[in-house]
């Protein structure tokens, strides 16, 4: 990767706040670019595309909100699950239009932590969704990353090794797969390892840490994690997903954490890379 990686914020954190100043505030504070959640139906690709270019930002990637039934690619009632690949395939579409190159896909809902049959089954069924997804949005630019989440959110796909075997499974060349620290937290022996072990496939990395707040205001060692990146020539953006304490329960954010929590980040994620590098020397 090149001294100067690429920088992204993921716009979700800011809650209930418009997109257009949420971009306004990561361009004026140095961000690369954004990423875009996957709500075709609420975002206007015309009116994100000009908001990007009028902050002179990019689109990082579109991220798959997965609530519910109907958004789920292994369960077991087949109308759900086509009306899951249907959900993404347009979520494809809208990433195309605003030139996101990354669309991520989980592969379960949100918090279904059960298989409803059989883990085989629904490992299988996975597999075939994502491959149509994959499918439809080929020569389109956009590829897929599978994203683990932890075990209070999904039982399926918990670990880096376990989606690149999906990957595997998968078995198109754009489909790739991502990382999130403050998953890998709770899941991972050793992140760095996992990170190296994976490192070819990598598409996406969302930074938090332990605490989901902003890198520094937890435990996670954020310099091996760089460190690890760089061993395997990480190339794609460093991107943010921060959620403040109280997040889901609360109709409001923290005010400090609108301005402050992205300047720490920035900040805090050149220095760890930075000093990797210098380390690595």
């Amino acid at each position: 990767m090149s001294a100067a990686p690429k920088f992204s914020f993921y716009t979700i954190s800011f809650k209930g706040e418009a997109f257009a100043k949420s971009v306004e505030r990561l361009a004026r504070l140095g961000f690369d670019a954004v990423e875009v959640p996957g709500d075709p139906e609420k975002f206007s690709g015309d009116e994100v595309s000009g908001t990007l270019t009028a902050n002179g930002i990019k689109a990082s990637a579109v991220c798959g909100r997965m609530y519910g039934p109907e958004r789920d690619l292994s369960t077991a009632d087949v109308s759900n699950r086509a009306k899951a690949i249907d959900y993404y395939r347009r979520a494809a579409e809208f990433a195309g239009h605003i030139r996101a190159p990354i669309l991520i896909v989980a592969p379960t809902s949100v918090r279904r932590t059960l298989p409803e049959t059989t883990v085989e089954q629904e490992w299988a069924a996975a597999v075939e969704g994502i491959s149509q997804i994959a499918d439809s949005c080929r020569g389109s630019g956009v590829k897929i990353a599978i994203e683990p989440w932890n075990r209070y959110e999904t039982y399926l796909v918990n670990r880096l090794e376990e989606a690149d075997q999906m990957r595997r499974d998968v078995g198109r060349d754009n489909v790739g797969i991502m990382a999130d620290l403050f998953h890998m937290n709770i899941e991972e022996i050793d992140a760095a390892a996992a990170i190296r072990d994976c490192g070819s496939s990598l598409l996406n990395v969302h930074f938090a840490d332990s605490n989901r707040q902003a890198p520094g205001r937890g435990h996670i060692d954020l310099l091996t994690i760089m460190s690890a990146l760089q061993s395997v020539n990480y190339e794609h953006y460093l991107s943010a997903e921060l959620l403040p304490p109280r997040y889901l329960i609360e109709t409001t954010i923290p005010s400090d954490f609108y301005d402050r929590y992205p300047e720490e980040t920035i900040s805090e994620l050149r220095r760890a890379w930075r000093t990797a590098k210098g380390r690595a020397r």
